[in-house]
């Protein structure tokens, strides 16, 4: 049976890691008392120092106590109908239920 977490309009599902909501994952990587001091677990905090902020790691999926390299962006121009427009991808979690 799963446990179907509603947070704001993206259903989630707590008992995979991969689709955690953000204050179930705040809760998995921070202790009760980190989770009261915002310079450790607020959304700018960056305890690892390797310059995502907490948000930015939920966002890409990664561990905020381990290190990483920045998320890549990857820009590319793309036609449609022969409008060009600008296509942006990048690495984030995925949300499921």
């Amino acid at each position: 049976m799963a446990l179907i977490n509603n947070s704001g309009t993206w259903p989630t599902n707590d008992l995979f890691a991969a689709t955690l909501a953000y204050d179930a994952w705040r809760a998995k990587y921070f202790s009760t008392s980190e989770l009261a001091d915002p310079t450790v677990s607020g959304d700018n905090a960056d305890p690892d120092g390797d310059g995502m902020p907490n948000l930015l790691e939920y966002a890409s999926g990664t561990d905020p106590r381990v290190p990483n390299e920045a998320p890549k962006l990857e820009a590319s121009v793309s036609a449609s109908d022969g409008v060009p427009s600008v296509v942006v991808s990048f690495r984030r979690l995925l949300l499921g239920v």
